[in-house]
């Protein structure tokens, strides 16, 4: 392991630590006098903005567009038509969970 890994899990587990303890940071540092309050700050923002960077990038940007729905010209009242730009047309039951929706037009935006 490099030098850079190994700080770096130092550092994870000293602020794992802080949170724990329930204490301040200041506090934290009083008691454990081997740390400055400017560096442990530094690793416990640096975490937070590493989680945030992985939770935008797992989270694929979609771009929606306006859809006008004519509820009296269905044939089924229990079925969604939703005809695509490439005249492809999905027939969606009307009760669909939210997230079978979410992943259903996922998967249509990906082809």
């Amino acid at each position: 392991m490099n030098r850079n890994a190994n700080l770096r899990d130092f550092w994870e587990h000293k602020v794992k630590e802080v949170q724990k303890s329930g204490l301040s940071v200041a506090e934290w540092v009083r008691q454990n006098d081997e740390f400055t309050v400017h560096q442990v700050r530094y690793w416990i923002r640096k975490f937070k903005e590493e989680s945030k960077s992985l939770a935008t990038a797992e989270q694929p940007q979609t771009n929606w567009i306006p859809v006008n729905v004519d509820a009296t010209s269905r044939p089924d009242p229990q079925m969604i038509y939703l005809t695509l730009p490439n005249d492809s047309r999905l027939e969606i039951p009307s009760g669909l969970d939210q997230s079978d929706l979410t992943n259903l037009l996922r998967a249509v935006n990906a082809l």
